[in-house]
């Protein structure tokens, strides 16, 4: 009988946080936000884990309305940072509608995804509703 062969499991990865902000300095989200007034950029900032010694690549997959937009490569190195390495990606001029940036593997399995509204600046601002308390 031959050998049987050992099953490696593949690497633990998992998002330790995602969101969306209007920019990212000294690799921190500024601005972040679940809904925007059609900003110039906008990003997506997330942090991975991965164990020690870990290179891999991942992908931000950026999708409006359930569309796909972008794929964006992101290299991911391990490390012993609690929160994750960080990586970041932008679309600029977003239009309005639903945004969703997923954090994909190279062959697709999705990590997590973080959600946001774009809404269109030109538009004429909503009336507010009157309550039975307003009189109206």
């Amino acid at each position: 009988m031959g050998r049987a062969v050992g099953f490696v499991p593949a690497a633990p990865l998992a998002l330790g946080t995602a969101t969306f902000a209007v920019d990212v300095v000294e690799r921190e989200p500024v601005g972040a936000a679940t809904s925007f007034i059609a900003p110039a950029t906008l990003w997506c900032h997330s942090a991975i884990r991965a164990p020690l010694g870990l290179h891999d690549q991942l992908l931000h997959v950026w999708r409006r309305d359930g569309h796909p937009v972008a794929r964006v490569p992101l290299d991911i190195a391990g490390g012993a940072r609690a929160g994750g390495f960080r990586t970041w990606s932008r679309v600029r001029q977003p239009g309005p509608g639903q945004w969703e940036c997923r954090v994909e593997t190279a062959i697709g399995q999705q990590i997590g995804a973080v959600r946001a509204v774009v809404l269109d600046a030109t538009a004429p601002p909503s009336r507010p509703l009157r309550t039975p308390a307003d009189g109206g």
